[in-house]
C-alpha cells in the first residue's frame, strides 16, 4: 500500500483539475495531509482517497460545496439525518421546479407545431361559444406597461385558483376593432372551469363569431385582422361585439420576431 499521492496522481485518479484540489484545500474542504516546505508541492494519503470520493460523489448528486462542507463536519448520525432530510426536501422542490419547467418547454413546442400548420389561417365561422373567464381591467392610458401589469394581477389570479390549464383571453373594443387598432386593450383575461367561483368570472356567450388563427409576430397581429375585417365584410356581417383573442401564457420564437398562436374572434350577425 502506498503512503502517499502527489497532487497531479490524484488529480489524474480521480479525473479532475489540479486547480480543483488547490481550491479544495483553499477553502478547507479536502487539504492535503503534507505539504512540502521546500517545493510547495501536496501529497495525500491512501486514506484521502476515500474521503475525495466521497466529496465527488456527494458533488455528483448535487450537493454544493458549502453544503458537502458542512455534511461533512457533522459528529452525530442525528445531525446528519437531520441535514439529509432537509436536503432531500429542497431536491424535491427542484424536481417540481423542473417539471414545471418541462411543461412550458412542451407547450412552445406543441404553440410551433401549431405555427407549421395551415389550420386556421383562413377566416371562418364558429357558432355556440360559451366559456367562462376571470377578467382584469387595464389601467388607463391602457399602455404595454399597464397591460402587462393586469396580466401580473391576472397571474396571481390564476395562481390562487391554482389553474393547471392557463388560456388568455385578450378584449379588443369594437370601436378599435373597426379601425384595425388591435391597442390598447382595456381588458386581459383568463379562462376558467365552469364550476369555479369568483368575483371577477363572467361568462362568454356568443352565437356566432368570425374567426382567424394569428401564427406570427405581434408585430404582424394587425395582418391577421385585416384578413379577419375583409371576411367580415365581403361576406355583409355585422360586427356586434368586442373582439376575444384566446392564447397561451407562452411566447415563441419565430421567424418575424416574438409572438404566439392566437384564435381571434369576431362576434357577428
Amino acid at each position: 500500500m502506498r503512503e502517499s499521492y502527489k497532487i497531479s496522481e490524484i488529480a489524474k485518479i480521480f479525473n479532475i483539475s489540479r486547480r480543483t484540489l488547490i481550491y479544495y484545500d483553499e477553502i478547507d474542504l479536502f487539504k492535503p495531509y503534507y505539504i512540502d516546505e521546500e517545493n510547495g508541492y501536496r501529497y495525500y494519503s491512501e486514506h484521502q482517497t476515500y474521503v475525495l470520493r466521497f466529496i465527488i460523489a456527494l458533488k455528483n448528486s448535487g450537493f454544493s460545496l458549502n453544503e458537502i462542507k458542512k455534511y461533512t463536519n457533522f459528529k452525530s448520525i442525528e445531525e446528519s439525518q437531520e441535514f439529509l432530510e432537509s436536503k432531500i426536501e429542497a431536491m424535491k422542490e427542484k424536481i417540481k421546479n423542473l417539471e414545471k419547467s418541462i411543461e412550458i418547454v412542451k407547450i412552445k413546442y406543441d404553440q410551433l407545431e401549431k405555427v407549421k400548420s395551415s389550420e386556421g389561417l383562413k377566416p371562418g365561422i364558429v357558432t355556440d361559444i360559451n366559456f367562462k373567464m376571470i377578467i382584469t381591467d387595464v389601467k388607463k392610458p391602457y399602455g404595454y406597461v399597464q397591460t402587462e401589469k393586469a396580466f401580473k394581477e391576472l397571474s396571481q389570479i390564476e395562481k390562487n385558483l391554482q389553474l393547471k390549464e392557463k388560456k388568455h383571453v385578450a378584449i379588443v373594443g369594437m370601436k378599435n376593432l373597426k379601425k384595425l387598432n388591435v391597442y390598447p386593450l382595456k381588458f386581459v383575461g383568463s379562462v376558467i372551469p365552469d364550476e369555479l367561483e369568483h368575483s371577477a368570472a363572467i361568462n362568454v356567450e356568443e352565437k356566432k363569431c368570425a374567426t382567424i388563427t394569428h401564427k406570427d409576430s405581434f408585430e404582424n397581429l394587425k395582418n391577421s385582422y385585416k384578413k379577419l375585417m375583409d371576411f367580415i365584410e365581403d361576406n355583409s356581417y355585422k360586427i356586434i361585439g368586442n373582439s376575444l383573442e384566446i392564447s397561451s401564457e407562452e411566447k415563441i420564437q419565430l421567424e418575424g420576431g416574438i409572438g404566439e398562436v392566437i384564435e381571434i374572434m369576431v362576434p357577428i350577425k
